[in-house]
């Protein structure tokens, strides 16, 4: 009957992004869903709201590539197996969402910023 426009809806999901109650990978898959609006508008906008919330954006991208590392690895550990499910959340949330950051702010990495955090995370996937 009635219906949130498209618009709230985002807006809604960057809310939910900012909840730091909220479990890591589930806050990320609310940024990626909040930002389809703002990409499809001007590239500024979305700089802007990168650089306003870059920090948080990347403890949420590290945290969430940290709790899917030890679970793999538990996983690993107990039954000998990988876990698709798991690596299905690791390509197709958090690997775009580093890649995203990277592309947005390059005068960031440039200045070395979170440099240590990157490589590690970069490192672990080139060697796990």
């Amino acid at each position: 009957m009635w219906r949130r426009g498209k618009q709230s809806e985002h807006q809604a999901s960057l809310k939910k992004f900012l909840d730091h109650s909220r479990d890591p990978l589930k806050r990320l898959r609310s940024l990626r869903h909040g930002l389809a609006a703002l990409e499809k508008g001007s590239r500024e906008d979305l700089k802007q709201f990168y650089m306003e919330y870059a920090s948080t954006i990347f403890f949420v991208i590290f945290s969430s590539f940290s709790n899917i590392e030890i679970a793999i690895q538990e996983k690993v550990s107990k039954k000998g197996v990988y876990s698709d499910p798991l690596y299905k959340d690791l390509v197709e949330v958090v690997l775009p969402s580093l890649e995203k950051i990277l592309i947005t702010l390059p005068e960031l990495v440039y200045r070395r910023w979170q440099f240590n955090s990157i490589c590690l995370v970069i490192r672990k996937l080139l060697h796990p």
